[in-house]
This record gives structure tokens, C-alpha cells and sequence, in this order.
């Protein structure tokens, strides 16, 4: 983390080089004066951080703590996967039809699925998910 920390202060530090020398910068520092720009680039972070972590959370407690394939492990995640792909391809659409509420939505529905594997989890045996149940 701390080196993904130095690598994005360098990456700065280069974008504003970039700019001062008059080359066109990949994401133009005075971007980040903007609040709604700096805000989603930071929920962006957070939220693709955190995702990665917990796929690969799930994958082993599927494989190796229930027992399941790996075949069954990529299963259990593709909903997510096939239901990212139509909402980038929709995002343009449902942005300018809903603006922002549509974020808080779908950060909501993630909560919620979240709690609701976390609960599953809690209350479910796991005997009765493992594939000789």
C-alpha cells in the first residue's frame, strides 16, 4: 500500500511536469479543483480497492473453505461480472437521466448485497453450501 501510495504522489508530480512543460497531461492536475471530480476519484478508489479484496475473499472461502471448484468459485462471481459490463455500457444513459442519485443508488445496492452475503454466511451452516450437502 505504501508503495501504491509513493507510485500515485510520483504520478502527480508527473502529470504537473507534463503540463507545465505544455504537454497535454492523462488527467490534468486542475481537475482535482473541481469537488464532484476529487470526490469521485476518491469513491472510485475506495470502492475498486475494496472490491478486489473482496473477490478474492470470496474465491478462497468457496474453494477452500467450502470446497468448491474453481469452475463453481467463477460462477458464484459472474453475476457481478455480466452485470457490471450492461451497467458501463448503460452508465452514460442512467447518468443523464438520474445524475447522482443513480451513484447513491448502486452504492446502496452494493450494501445491500454485501449484508446480505455477510448474513448468509453468518446464518447458513457451512456444511449446507458445500457441494456434498
Amino acid at each position: 500500500m505504501t508503495a501504491g501510495l509513493a507510485l500515485l504522489v510520483l504520478f502527480a508530480a508527473w502529470e504537473r511536469r507534463v503540463q507545465t512543460k505544455g504537454g497535454s497531461a492523462l488527467v490534468p492536475p486542475r481537475l482535482f479543483t473541481h469537488p464532484a471530480f476529487t470526490g469521485g476519484a476518491l469513491l472510485a478508489l475506495v470502492y475498486f480497492a475494496a472490491f478486489t479484496s473482496i473477490f478474492f475473499t470470496i474465491a478462497l472461502l468457496w474453494q477452500v473453505g467450502l470446497g468448491h471448484s474453481a469452475l463453481q468459485s467463477g460462477l458464484v462471481a459472474m453475476p457481478f461480472a455480466v452485470d457490471s459490463i450492461i451497467g458501463a455500457s448503460e452508465s452514460d444513459t442512467l447518468a443523464a437521466r438520474f445524475g447522482r442519485v443513480m451513484l447513491t443508488v448502486g452504492l446502496g445496492l452494493v450494501a445491500a448485497g454485501i449484508t446480505a452475503l455477510r448474513l448468509i454466511l453468518a446464518l447458513v451452516s457451512p456444511s449446507a453450501t458445500t457441494a456434498g450437502s
